[in-house]
């Protein structure tokens, strides 16, 4: 439950930008926002609306997204995906998602995340385990030989 939550913290202080289409595949959608789940669910409720372009089209189908630290960077990647032409734009998608299916939304995110998680603890016990193992073994020969007295007075 705890990762869980961390999960949902990492989500928030993330931005995406990100590649929405329709069920035919023929229409694409490029936005960024700050919270994935919920801007899908924006397009998903405005579906058949003729106010919006993604409600028009009926661009609600995730198919790739990109996550960054900052929005300056989401942004400058929105506009630079916007640049590219239709082939190269599926050249994009198809590099991460091979078979341009449907992403899973919250349990592709929610795995994605603890993934990273786990990679930055392991990376910070790693790191703490390297220097315990670059000090002087003064208490690990100490316990060994506490350890090798109370075999052989037995």
């Amino acid at each position: 439950m705890v990762v869980k939550n961390i999960a949902t913290v990492f989500l928030w202080m993330m931005y995406y930008t990100y590649i929405t289409t329709n069920h035919r595949r023929n229409v694409l959608y490029i936005g960024m926002t700050n919270n994935l789940e919920r801007r899908i669910k924006e397009h998903y409720k405005n579906r058949g609306g003729s106010n919006t372009f993604a409600g028009k089209y009926f661009c609600y189908k995730l198919i790739y997204y990109e996550m960054f630290s900052t929005a300056l960077e989401a942004i400058r990647r929105e506009k630079e995906i916007k640049k590219l032409n239709r082939t190269e734009k599926f050249e994009l998608i198809k590099s991460k998602n091979p078979y341009l299916g449907f992403l899973p939304l919250r349990s592709f995110l929610e795995t994605y995340c603890i993934e990273k998680i786990i990679r930055l603890f392991h990376r910070t016990f790693f790191r703490a385990s390297l220097l315990l193992f670059h000090l002087p073994n003064i208490h690990r020969k100490s316990s060994f030989y506490r350890s090798r007295r109370l075999e052989l007075s037995q």
